[in-house]
């Protein structure tokens, strides 16, 4: 005779509490949530993405290649999360810029034509500079944009672009980043393109800002863009870090600054158009940000501590900044988690006005193992959101290390992380809201066995039966994956198609926890 097991509510087993793999989880997406895209032997990294208006996915990074080595990569995916055929080579489009340089896209936009834009830099041995290419909506190099498709800018001796964006009411394209003139010292670099791929005189006399103003002077600091938006009046803010080394030591402190649409500084943003401080007492790094209406925002990056033991922690860190560059940086709004390293690379809003942020996450620091990790605020934006995972968070772990890179939001809420597991592309989405054992509510005069199950579900009904009650049941991304009415005092459901997993199962406006096996 089979055993009962009838799980008492307040008992929370390991799975569900710590790291469950499949929480949140849009089990229609990929592989149960998950898309790993492996394109060559080496490396293949995805550090960006963009979601069409048709909710098809493009994601940007770069790829070893053995013959051209690191190359422009952008990938085009389905919203079922398979390949879109239609895009490039069977969903891949590959770029080697310079005939054997060292190609590599950090960041991704789109044109209202459905043009893609994508940005990073191109080292041809001698020179690294700031690279933009546009592809056509096929995944093909436009080549009217810039030479033969490419606009490839120098700065100094080693360039970078880390973002990139489209102004969609001129067509201007805005890239940003660091340029290296040595080993020690970087500053923070804008360029703004034409729709032509030429550089815009109109910005700054030619097209570039270089030498950005910074705390300190000297050789050994290193200042880096990493985020930026643009408003419909061409005004451009910006987040990044500024690392230095002093007399009196090293720090590393968030960087932020307002351009006007002719490329000056904002003097009325903050200190005469940039502020810089410590987030706090350790190496604050800024990687995202979230643009108001008001045009005060909020940012999000990681601080890394030296501890008593010499050992080296990271912490996620949100703040908020007002439309004049006022910031109170004594206030953290949210720490993540007491995770021994956590990243936050991407952030956004859903259509509630709720933020949403995402990065990577880690628990282990004798044999470190990166998650991806998805966390949803309140709508005072100061809290987690306690009905969002487990207590507004959500760790999906991997066969190997795994960093999300960026976030992006659909239309319908659903959540995308974009960034890559071991050398491979990794993309996982998640349903807008997930039903946490919190709002699992015991039955009263209902009967629900066996439990587990692995075949067929029996509903007793000691209470009085209602005309056209129905069963509903849900897994545990809030998903309704089957229902029906209810035949009578007892009821037999054929549960044996749904895939092996934890289920909620709705009776009565209450509910029941059981698992398929």
């Amino acid at each position: 005779m089979r055993d009962i097991f009838l799980f008492a509510l307040f008992t929370v087993s390991t799975f569900l509490l710590h790291g469950q793999n499949s929480l949140g989880l849009d089990t229609s997406y990929g592989n149960s949530g998950r898309v790993i895209t492996s394109i060559n032997p080496g490396e293949d990294i995805a550090r960006g993405g963009v979601v069409q208006s048709d909710g098809k996915l493009l994601v940007a990074g770069y790829t070893f290649d053995a013959v051209f080595g690191y190359d422009f990569i952008c990938l085009r995916y389905n919203t079922d999360g398979s390949l879109d055929s239609t895009f490039g080579s069977n969903g891949v489009a590959q770029f080697d810029l310079q005939v054997g340089s060292d190609d590599r896209a950090l960041s991704i936009d789109l044109q209202l034509d459905g043009k893609v834009i994508l940005a990073g830099f191109s080292d041809d041995g001698t020179d690294r500079d700031g690279a933009v290419i546009r592809l056509n909506s096929d995944g093909t190099l436009d080549t009217t944009f810039g030479t033969s498709g490419f606009a490839i800018t120098d700065f100094g001796e080693s360039d970078q672009y880390n973002t990139v964006k489209v102004h969609l009411v001129t067509g201007n394209i805005i890239a940003a980043g660091t340029s290296y003139r040595s080993t020690t010292r970087s500053n923070a670099v804008f360029a703004r393109y034409l729709p032509s791929g030429n550089l815009d005189t109109n910005f700054n006399t030619d097209g570039k800002l270089e030498n950005l103003p910074s705390p300190v002077s000297g050789t050994l600091r290193e200042l880096s863009i990493e985020d930026l938006a643009i408003k419909a009046n061409g005004r451009i803010t910006a987040v990044g870090w500024i690392e230095y080394t002093g007399q009196t030591g090293s720090a590393s402190s968030h960087y932020e600054c307002r351009l006007n649409v002719n490329g000056t500084f904002d003097t009325t943003f903050s200190n005469n158009g940039y502020d810089f401080d410590l987030i706090t007492t350790a190496y604050d790094y800024t990687y995202a940000m979230d643009m108001n209406s008001d045009d005060s925002f909020e940012f999000a990056g990681y601080s890394r501590y030296i501890t008593m033991t010499g050992a080296t922690d990271r912490r996620g860190y949100l703040h908020r900044s007002t439309s004049s560059g006022g910031t109170n940086f004594s206030e953290t709004i949210v720490e993540i988690s007491q995770s021994i390293d956590e990243y936050i690379f991407g952030m956004g809003r859903d259509s509630n006005g709720n933020l949403i942020i995402g990065g990577a996450i880690n628990d282990n620091a004798v044999n470190p193992s990166f998650e991806f990790f998805v966390a949803k605020l309140d709508n005072t934006g100061d809290v987690f959101d306690s009905n969002f995972g487990n207590n507004g968070l959500i760790r999906t772990s991997f066969s190997d290390n795994a960093v999300a890179r960026d976030l992006q939001i659909q239309s319908d809420d659903k959540i995308l992380l974009i960034g890559y597991v071991g050398d491979d592309i990794a993309i996982t989405r998640y349903t807008p809201q997930t039903l946490s054992i919190e709002n699992v509510k015991p039955l009263n005069n209902i009967k629900i066995y066996p439990n587990p199950t692995s075949d067929f579900l029996n509903i007793s009904m000691i209470a009085p039966i209602e005309v056209n009650e129905q069963f509903k049941i849900y897994d545990l991304t809030g998903r309704l994956v089957l229902t029906s009415q209810i035949d009578g005092a007892d009821t037999t459901i054929d549960v044996s198609s749904l895939n092996a997993g934890v289920y909620i199962v709705g009776v009565k406006n209450q509910s029941y926890k059981f698992e398929k096996i």
